[in-house]
Protein backbone atom coordinates (compact mmCIF):
# COMPACT_ATOMS: atom_id res chain seq x y z
CA UNK A 1 0.00 0.00 0.00
CA UNK A 2 3.15 2.47 0.75
CA UNK A 3 4.26 2.23 -2.70
CA UNK A 4 0.53 2.58 -4.60
CA UNK A 5 0.23 5.93 -2.30
CA UNK A 6 3.74 7.13 -3.45
CA UNK A 7 2.03 6.38 -6.88
CA UNK A 8 -0.96 7.89 -6.45
CA UNK A 9 1.04 10.99 -4.98
CA UNK A 10 3.32 11.81 -7.52
CA UNK A 11 1.62 10.84 -10.23
CA UNK A 12 -2.06 12.09 -9.91
CA UNK A 13 -0.72 16.01 -10.26
CA UNK A 14 0.21 15.37 -13.75
CA UNK A 15 -3.37 14.24 -15.14
CA UNK A 16 -6.05 16.70 -16.10
CA UNK A 17 -9.36 16.34 -14.06
CA UNK A 18 -11.96 14.76 -15.57
CA UNK A 19 -10.58 13.18 -18.19
CA UNK A 20 -12.81 11.20 -20.51
CA UNK A 21 -10.82 9.44 -23.40
CA UNK A 22 -7.34 7.49 -22.65
CA UNK A 23 -4.76 6.41 -25.27
CA UNK A 24 -2.55 3.79 -23.82
CA UNK A 25 0.31 3.65 -25.93
CA UNK A 26 2.75 0.14 -26.80
CA UNK A 27 0.71 -2.34 -24.32
CA UNK A 28 3.37 -5.82 -24.27
CA UNK A 29 2.60 -8.40 -27.22
CA UNK A 30 5.72 -10.50 -26.89
CA UNK A 31 6.67 -13.18 -23.64
CA UNK A 32 7.79 -10.95 -21.09
CA UNK A 33 5.82 -11.79 -17.81
CA UNK A 34 6.79 -8.85 -16.01
CA UNK A 35 6.06 -6.34 -18.91
CA UNK A 36 2.51 -7.74 -18.58
CA UNK A 37 2.42 -7.00 -14.72
CA UNK A 38 3.00 -3.27 -15.00
CA UNK A 39 0.70 -3.51 -17.69
CA UNK A 40 -2.22 -4.90 -15.32
CA UNK A 41 -0.93 -2.16 -13.08
CA UNK A 42 -1.48 0.62 -15.19
CA UNK A 43 -4.98 -0.60 -15.82
CA UNK A 44 -5.41 -0.82 -12.18
CA UNK A 45 -4.43 2.51 -11.55
CA UNK A 46 -6.77 4.20 -14.81
CA UNK A 47 -9.55 2.32 -13.56
CA UNK A 48 -9.78 3.11 -10.34
CA UNK A 49 -8.48 6.85 -10.83
CA UNK A 50 -10.65 7.55 -13.77
CA UNK A 51 -13.61 5.19 -14.02
CA UNK A 52 -15.61 7.07 -16.42
CA UNK A 53 -12.47 7.45 -18.56
CA UNK A 54 -12.36 4.96 -21.95
CA UNK A 55 -9.29 3.53 -22.81
CA UNK A 56 -8.11 2.52 -25.91
CA UNK A 57 -4.49 0.95 -26.96
CA UNK A 58 -2.52 1.81 -29.95
CA UNK A 59 0.71 -0.56 -30.55
CA UNK A 60 3.23 -0.75 -33.21
CA UNK A 61 0.64 -2.78 -35.12
CA UNK A 62 -2.55 -0.56 -35.15
CA UNK A 63 -0.09 3.25 -35.12
CA UNK A 64 -1.68 4.25 -38.39
CA UNK A 65 -3.66 7.12 -40.20
CA UNK A 66 -6.84 4.68 -39.48
CA UNK A 67 -5.90 4.71 -35.59
CA UNK A 68 -5.00 8.45 -35.16
CA UNK A 69 -7.88 9.88 -34.42
CA UNK A 70 -8.10 8.36 -30.96
CA UNK A 71 -4.75 9.75 -30.20
CA UNK A 72 -6.45 13.39 -31.48
CA UNK A 73 -9.74 12.60 -29.39
CA UNK A 74 -7.39 11.85 -26.23
CA UNK A 75 -7.63 14.00 -23.03
CA UNK A 76 -4.67 12.21 -21.99
CA UNK A 77 -1.88 9.74 -23.67
CA UNK A 78 0.19 7.64 -21.53
CA UNK A 79 3.28 5.11 -22.55
CA UNK A 80 3.52 1.85 -21.58
CA UNK A 81 6.36 1.71 -18.37
CA UNK A 82 9.00 -0.94 -18.11
CA UNK A 83 12.48 -0.87 -19.78
CA UNK A 84 12.26 0.13 -23.04
CA UNK A 85 12.94 3.81 -23.21
CA UNK A 86 16.11 4.37 -25.10
CA UNK A 87 17.77 2.51 -28.39
CA UNK A 88 18.12 -0.81 -26.61
CA UNK A 89 14.74 -1.84 -28.13
CA UNK A 90 14.11 0.27 -31.05
CA UNK A 91 11.02 -0.80 -32.48
CA UNK A 92 9.69 0.43 -28.64
CA UNK A 93 11.24 3.97 -28.82
CA UNK A 94 10.30 4.62 -32.92
CA UNK A 95 6.67 3.99 -32.03
CA UNK A 96 7.14 6.32 -28.34
CA UNK A 97 9.17 9.04 -30.43
CA UNK A 98 6.63 9.17 -33.32
CA UNK A 99 3.76 9.80 -31.34
CA UNK A 100 5.19 12.82 -29.18
CA UNK A 101 6.27 13.98 -32.62
CA UNK A 102 3.25 13.72 -33.92
CA UNK A 103 0.85 14.75 -30.84
CA UNK A 104 3.78 16.97 -29.52
CA UNK A 105 0.48 19.35 -28.14
CA UNK A 106 -0.93 16.61 -26.19
CA UNK A 107 -1.09 15.73 -22.64
CA UNK A 108 1.68 13.10 -22.66
CA UNK A 109 2.77 10.51 -20.08
CA UNK A 110 5.53 8.39 -19.36
CA UNK A 111 4.44 5.28 -17.17
CA UNK A 112 7.55 4.44 -15.20
CA UNK A 113 10.58 3.15 -17.43
CA UNK A 114 13.90 2.09 -17.28
CA UNK A 115 16.60 4.33 -19.40
CA UNK A 116 19.12 2.78 -21.69
CA UNK A 117 21.03 4.53 -24.54
CA UNK A 118 24.14 3.56 -26.48
CA UNK A 119 23.90 6.70 -29.00
CA UNK A 120 24.42 10.36 -28.64
CA UNK A 121 22.64 10.61 -31.83
CA UNK A 122 19.63 8.12 -29.63
CA UNK A 123 19.93 10.75 -26.97
CA UNK A 124 19.64 14.00 -29.06
CA UNK A 125 16.54 12.92 -31.47
CA UNK A 126 14.84 11.66 -27.57
CA UNK A 127 15.81 15.25 -26.87
CA UNK A 128 14.64 16.91 -29.56
CA UNK A 129 11.08 15.26 -29.29
CA UNK A 130 10.90 16.04 -25.47
CA UNK A 131 11.59 19.75 -26.27
CA UNK A 132 9.15 19.83 -28.72
CA UNK A 133 6.58 18.92 -26.43
CA UNK A 134 4.28 21.13 -24.89
CA UNK A 135 2.94 18.77 -21.84
CA UNK A 136 5.37 15.79 -21.14
CA UNK A 137 5.93 14.23 -17.76
CA UNK A 138 8.89 11.15 -17.74
CA UNK A 139 8.50 8.97 -14.53
CA UNK A 140 11.47 6.52 -14.46
CA UNK A 141 11.43 3.70 -11.81
CA UNK A 142 15.42 3.85 -10.97
CA UNK A 143 18.11 6.58 -9.58
CA UNK A 144 20.03 5.92 -12.42
CA UNK A 145 17.62 6.82 -15.24
CA UNK A 146 16.45 10.03 -13.24
CA UNK A 147 20.15 11.25 -13.20
CA UNK A 148 20.43 10.93 -16.88
CA UNK A 149 17.01 12.17 -17.48
CA UNK A 150 17.57 15.03 -15.64
CA UNK A 151 20.66 15.99 -17.25
CA UNK A 152 19.66 15.06 -20.83
CA UNK A 153 15.85 15.87 -21.05
CA UNK A 154 14.34 19.31 -20.79
CA UNK A 155 10.80 17.87 -18.85
CA UNK A 156 9.46 17.64 -15.61
CA UNK A 157 11.21 13.93 -14.70
CA UNK A 158 9.92 12.09 -11.10
CA UNK A 159 10.84 8.62 -9.29
CA UNK A 160 8.29 6.28 -8.65
CA UNK A 161 7.75 2.54 -8.16
CA UNK A 162 7.16 0.10 -11.27
CA UNK A 163 3.56 0.29 -12.08
CA UNK A 164 3.67 -3.47 -11.38
CA UNK A 165 2.87 -2.29 -7.55
CA UNK A 166 -0.45 -0.76 -8.88
CA UNK A 167 -1.59 -4.91 -9.05
CA UNK A 168 -4.74 -5.25 -7.14
CA UNK A 169 -4.26 -8.02 -4.42
CA UNK A 170 -3.04 -11.58 -6.00
CA UNK A 171 -4.56 -14.55 -4.04
CA UNK A 172 -1.88 -17.24 -4.33
CA UNK A 173 -3.07 -20.56 -4.82
CA UNK A 174 -1.47 -23.78 -4.03
CA UNK A 175 1.75 -24.72 -5.95
CA UNK A 176 1.22 -27.79 -8.43
CA UNK A 177 5.24 -27.91 -8.96
CA UNK A 178 8.40 -28.17 -6.73
CA UNK A 179 10.23 -26.03 -9.26
CA UNK A 180 9.08 -23.37 -11.77
CA UNK A 181 11.74 -21.48 -13.85
CA UNK A 182 10.66 -17.99 -15.44
CA UNK A 183 13.46 -17.21 -17.65
CA UNK A 184 14.30 -14.72 -20.43
CA UNK A 185 15.02 -15.31 -24.00
CA UNK A 186 15.72 -12.57 -25.31
CA UNK A 187 19.02 -10.22 -25.51
CA UNK A 188 18.52 -9.12 -21.56
CA UNK A 189 19.56 -12.81 -20.79
CA UNK A 190 21.88 -12.60 -18.01
CA UNK A 191 22.27 -16.92 -17.45
CA UNK A 192 22.59 -19.82 -19.47
CA UNK A 193 19.10 -21.50 -19.28
CA UNK A 194 19.90 -24.90 -19.42
CA UNK A 195 22.90 -24.29 -15.97
CA UNK A 196 20.03 -22.29 -14.32
CA UNK A 197 17.69 -25.09 -14.25
CA UNK A 198 19.78 -27.84 -13.43
CA UNK A 199 21.16 -25.76 -10.61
Amino acid sequence: MFLKNIIKQTLMPCVPENILSIVLVDPPDYPNIGDSAIFLGQLNFLNIHFPQAKVHFIDHRSYAKGQKYLLEQADCIFFQGGGNFGDLWKRHQKLRLAIMNEFSHKRLIQFPQSIHFETQDSIKETADAIAKCAHYSLFVRDKKSLEFARHNFSCTTELIPDMAFYLPTIVRLPAKSDVFCLLREDKELLVNKTEAINQ
